[in-house]
């Protein structure tokens, strides 16, 4: 354990991590079939939804691992880091505790992802982490996984935040099976129900979602060369969905619009819900320049401008 002027900073052992996440409210939003699948590489769609769950569950907690020393000297340098530099612009986004646990990646694509208040960190992220550049790339990471942790116990300002860049809570939402049977979960989520309004091909302003789904409606094993370097690539579609006057999703996938990228803005093409948006853009405001940087649009700028004011109130 670290205590710095920012926060403090735990490392769980194995032991306390399949503790800490044994009560994490991903286990409960996860789809019962699909999302499962793709994780175990099983298919389970002969199984029951507590079954499935409690799998998923299990086979997550025992993917954690203990810390080698000298991981936890260099991602706690890092860590420090990341922190001086969000304290500069935004302090109020870093908690009273940051926790960090260690697993094998099989849980969740070899991908970072965040829990309560902890960054989960795969072990192949664990390499070269004495490395300039690498250790840049992974303050980044760290910035933006920080982003998730705060908008996952700031929901209100959550709402605010995802406002910037168009999307806003709906009351009627409503996922027809054939979609929620595919669902795909990221961890990093807590709803589903958001909407940004936009003009379809006749003028006319319409309510979309963005989800995650996979592409095909049964798990099947490896899908293509993409699913042998990554299980989900071989499955993973994240597209937008038009909502009806009552709310109901429709089951008609559609590729993103111009006045979509307007209103997001083009900061990452990791396009997988309003929560990365935000993080991406978080993450570019912490780690950057911008106002000197002509990769960025006028638009993601005003994003990023908006984002920091925002989180001061």
């Amino acid at each position: 354990m670290f205590t710095n002027e920012f926060q403090t900073v735990v490392f769980l052992s194995k032991e306390n991590a399949s503790i800490y996440l044994s009560d994490d409210e991903y286990f409960v939003r996860t789809n019962d079939y699909f999302d499962i699948s793709i994780r175990l590489e099983e298919d389970l769609s002969i199984k029951s939804r507590e079954e499935n769950k409690k799998a998923l569950k299990d086979f997550s907690i025992a993917q954690t691992m203990n810390w080698e020393e000298k991981e936890i000297s260099r991602v706690y340098s890092i860590i420090e880091n990341a922190q001086k530099n969000i304290s500069k612009k935004t302090p109020s986004v870093l908690q009273d505790t940051l926790f960090l646990i260690k697993t094998s990646g099989k849980e969740n694509f070899d991908a970072y992802y965040t829990a309560k208040k902890a960054i989960v960190i795969p072990k192949t992220e664990l390499k070269f982490l004495w490395i300039t550049p690498r250790k840049k790339d992974v303050m980044g990471t760290y910035v933006h996984e920080y982003m998730h942790i705060f908008t996952r116990l700031n929901t209100a300002k959550r709402n605010e935040l995802y406002k910037i860049i168009g999307f806003e809570i709906l009351n009627d939402f409503k996922l027809p099976n054939t979609l929620e049977n595919r669902r795909i979960t990221n961890p990093d989520f807590l709803d589903l129900n958001f909407g940004i309004k936009l003009k379809d091909s006749l003028g006319n302003s319409e309510f979309y979602t963005l989800l995650l789904t996979s592409k095909y409606d049964k798990y099947d094993g490896k899908k293509g060369l993409a699913s042998y370097l990554n299980t989900l690539l071989g499955y993973a579609d994240v597209s937008l969905y038009r909502i009806n006057e009552n709310g109901e999703v429709l089951d008609n996938p559609l590729p993103f619009s111009e006045e979509f990228l307007k209103k997001v803005g083009t900061i990452s093409t990791y396009r997988y819900g309003a929560d990365e948006i935000i993080a991406e853009a978080f993450q570019v405001m912490i780690t950057e320049n911008i106002e000197s940087n002509s990769e960025y649009s006028e638009r993601d700028k005003q994003i990023i401008t908006e984002l920091q004011a925002e989180l001061k109130k």
